[in-house]
């Protein structure tokens, strides 16, 4: 998309020339740019660095981490390049079946067990530090991968929340409008307008 917005917030992506994500805007509800996230690329196109500015300064950069083609960490640094957190991915295939979060001494705060049926995320387990669950996320993907209803379970006090998405497609077949609801009530909207280019443009 060249542009995604919600009920207060508008983004806006840039892309280069081989189609790789080159800059991302965010504007608050009264057009100012709050933050401005620019990508840097190696020469076989991989994303090397994400750059985080506000007000122009730079205040965070986030930095991936592969091993065969498959990101294994994601390095979060302050804008004076001290490490603040990082996210570390294990796979099962293709999959990321196991994602956890570090703080910036190593120590782990959190974890995701991910579960997938036909290459379809189904369900996830959120854990804290000492390995307690802290919810139960379960996903309906329509045949596009996009999902439809989660439903989240909180054992400790039993509560649960229903959450569900309808989409407006297209000519070409891309959503351009996603309707989230919860409870049959309507808590947000995102639009995306998609300008597409001639082939060889």
């Amino acid at each position: 998309p060249a542009a995604c917005s919600s009920e207060a917030f508008r983004t806006f992506y840039v892309y280069n020339t081989d189609g790789n994500l080159q800059r991302t805007s965010l504007i608050d509800e009264d057009g100012d740019t709050t933050s401005v996230s620019v990508y840097r690329y190696n020469r076989k196109g991989i994303c090397k660095s994400i750059d985080i500015y506000k007000a122009g300064d730079l205040t965070g950069r986030e930095i991936p981490q592969f091993d065969m083609g498959k990101m294994t960490a994601l390095k979060i640094e302050s804008g004076e390049g001290e490490n603040q957190a990082c996210y570390k991915y294990s796979y099962s295939g293709e999959n990321v079946e196991n994602e956890t979060y570090l703080d910036k001494k190593g120590n782990t705060k959190s974890s995701v067990r991910n579960e997938y049926e036909g290459g379809k995320l189904v369900s996830q387990e959120r854990l804290d530090s000492a390995g307690r669950i802290i919810n139960k996320r379960y996903f309906k993907l329509n045949d596009s991968n996009e999902i439809t209803e989660y439903r989240i379970e909180v054992p400790e006090n039993g509560s649960e929340f229903l959450f569900r998405f309808d989409y407006d497609y297209d000519e070409a077949g891309n959503w351009i409008k996603q309707t989230q609801y919860y409870n049959d009530r309507i808590i947000s909207v995102t639009v995306r307008n998609i300008f597409y280019y001639p082939a060889g443009s």
